[in-house]
């Protein structure tokens, strides 16, 4: 507060900034009065770098006023629990939950998330789905691929799962870590290709959301309470040590998730039925028809260049110490294909 002629002058507040990189593109997260910074810099730590001399995507964070009229067919709804609709129109796209709002303005580079409600629920959703959505919408103008996928790696590199909640993505990926696999992702990667044209993931978010009696008591100290799934369920939410992670990897592998009563194993799959999978698990291809045909494509240079099949998790991944590493090991080292 300053004084101007005796009279207290209320200055802005200057932003909070929040700069990541992604497979060398330069984000900031502009956080008017500080929203979400905490909740952001928690999600995103691993991606946070010093403050850039330029920057190359913007999402800027700010109070709103008011929520858009959800369209009678919205262009797509997101998210297993349907809470999210979007619209896309003029290069532009608005998504919203009715307590917040993203707008991504692609030719500009830049989105803003307008926070309408600041319920914990309000800003839970708007930090893990809108924030996240908003951003990889961008980074989709730079050849930066957003996929829905958990993904662990080994000496081999990394491997990717692709499957519905509750097939056991994030049971598999935590067994690995477990068994000595180092994590990148539990939920979302971003694909990316090198010069040379190799397929290279990276963890957007690197955070666990797990039935909280798997945990160790060291662990959940630290985990936190998730939101409810859509299923009803109530995880905790962990972000592993570093020395468990692997900031990226060259993709090895990516499968398909079943969960199975039985015993737990490796089965053929075709490129077709793979590539259906990975469309189905990311309608965000279908966000912006203008960038849709480069991330179709860049989902077929993927699946050329790796091995692929389905795994089949079943309760011994979690009831026996070292048959995540034993599967996906032994398959990933295996000469056959």
């Amino acid at each position: 507060m300053d004084h101007e002629q005796g009279t207290p002058v209320r200055r802005p507040a200057i932003p909070a900034i929040l700069d990541l990189e992604f497979h060398g593109i330069r984000c900031r997260g502009v956080l008017h009065d500080g929203m979400l910074g905490d909740r952001l810099r928690d999600l995103y730590a691993h991606a946070q770098i010093a403050t850039p001399e330029t920057v190359d995507l913007v999402v800027t964070v700010l109070a709103g006023t008011a929520v858009p009229a959800r369209p009678e067919t919205p262009t797509v709804s997101l998210i297993a629990d349907r809470i999210i609709w979007g619209a896309f129109g003029d290069g532009r796209l608005v998504l919203s939950d009715g307590r917040s709002t993203a707008r991504v303005d692609y030719a500009a580079g830049q989105a803003t998330l307008e926070l309408t409600e600041r319920s914990e629920a309000a800003e839970y959703v708007a930090t893990h789905r809108l924030f996240p959505i908003a951003l990889s919408e961008l980074l989709r103008t730079r050849a930066v691929y957003y996929l829905h996928a958990a993904a662990v790696a080994n000496a081999t590199g990394a491997v990717l799962f692709v499957g519905d909640s509750e097939t056991g993505k994030s049971t598999l990926a935590y067994c690995a870590m477990r068994d000595g696999m180092k994590f990148i992702a539990d939920d979302g990667v971003l694909l990316a290709f090198t010069a040379e044209g190799a397929a290279h993931v990276e963890a957007y978010y690197r955070e666990f959301a797990l039935d909280p009696t798997w945990l160790t008591a060291e662990e959940r100290t630290r985990s936190r309470a998730s939101e409810p799934m859509h299923t009803g369920d109530r995880r905790s939410r962990l972000i592993p040590r570093a020395w468990q992670c692997a900031p990226r990897g060259p993709v090895s592998a990516v499968l398909g998730i079943e969960r199975t009563a039985g015993p737990s194993g490796v089965r053929a799959t075709s490129r077709t039925e793979l590539l259906a999978e990975l469309l189905r698990q990311n309608p965000f291809v279908a966000l912006n028809p203008e960038l849709a045909p480069a991330h179709l494509s860049a989902l077929g240079r993927l699946l050329r260049q790796v091995r692929f099949g389905v795994v089949e998790s079943g309760p011994d991944v979690v009831g026996r110490p070292g048959a995540a590493l034993a599967l996906l090991d032994g398959w990933c080292r295996s000469p056959s294909i």
